[in-house]
């Protein structure tokens, strides 16, 4: 289901809308060979109207709190031009900074393409389906502390910081968040047609407004300060689901 439709454009003039929707439609465990990448995201951290410091204490969800670390995984960049779909790229991290920073999705080599692309915040479900072990050499996802376990899969989106104690004001926050989403339903799959030309040396680049603060709507980080996407717990799913949900909002395609 299609959640919300976003616009933006690649640097090289290149114009287009892009939507994301909950589970992906690439079911195939396919591995990228390429590796001089020159598709590109641009991800700008944001907590309301500045530029998220790791340093600033921040309310959010009737909380202070400090956002330590936000990782997502992406991964499963593909391209179907005329008719013919290039092999899907390697996962690759992003880990939250305090400034701008580029994640490599893929390599398109120099032409013209017609027809569409496809990428996941998550993974398909059969390289969710394999342990670290099964992993190729080199892979992310050899790092176990991404691993849930046997048939659980992998972390996509792992929020970690420390919440201010309401009983100490003015306190180091200590109490530990940590709120994930995971397994297959909950991956999230963006996606446009476009006509472009790719250019050697030159990024295909689109920037992200990353919108820290709207991960928090609807969620208390008091009341839930752990979040797991554990399908066994109802009430824990729940909260999972409304997760992803603020996710699409808060990554945010520029124009």
């Amino acid at each position: 289901m299609t959640k919300t439709l976003f616009s933006f454009a690649f640097i090289a003039a290149l114009a287009f809308s892009f939507s994301a929707c909950k589970k992906s439609i690439l079911d195939e465990d396919e591995e990228g060979t390429l590796t001089a990448k020159n598709v590109r995201v641009q991800i700008f951290p944001y907590v309301g109207n500045y530029l998220y410091n790791p340093d600033s204490l921040y309310y959010l969800g009737g909380a202070f709190l400090k956002i330590d670390n936000i990782r997502i995984i992406h991964s499963n960049f593909y391209f179907v031009n005329a008719s013919d779909t290039l092999t899907p790229g390697d996962p690759v991290d992003y880990q939250l900074n305090s400034g701008r920073q580029d994640v490599y999705l893929y390599q398109l080599p120099a032409g013209s393409y017609s027809g569409f692309y496809r990428y996941l915040i998550g993974l398909p479900p059969k390289t969710n389906a394999k342990s670290p072990s099964d992993q190729p050499e080199g892979s992310l996802l050899k790092d176990n502390s991404l691993y849930r376990g046997a048939g659980k899969g992998y972390n996509f989106v792992t929020i970690t910081g420390r919440i201010q104690d309401p009983a100490k004001p003015g306190s180091e926050p200590s109490i530990p968040l940590k709120w994930v989403i995971a397994t297959d339903d909950l991956a999230l799959e963006y996606g446009q047609s476009k006509s472009f030309n790719a250019v050697t040396g030159k990024p295909i680049s689109f920037g992200v407004i990353f919108k820290l603060n709207l991960l928090f709507t609807g969620l208390s980080p008091l009341v839930n300060p752990t979040i797991n996407s554990d399908p066994a717990n109802p009430n824990d799913f729940k909260l999972a689901e409304t997760l992803a949900d603020n996710f699409i909002q808060a990554y945010v395609i520029q124009l």
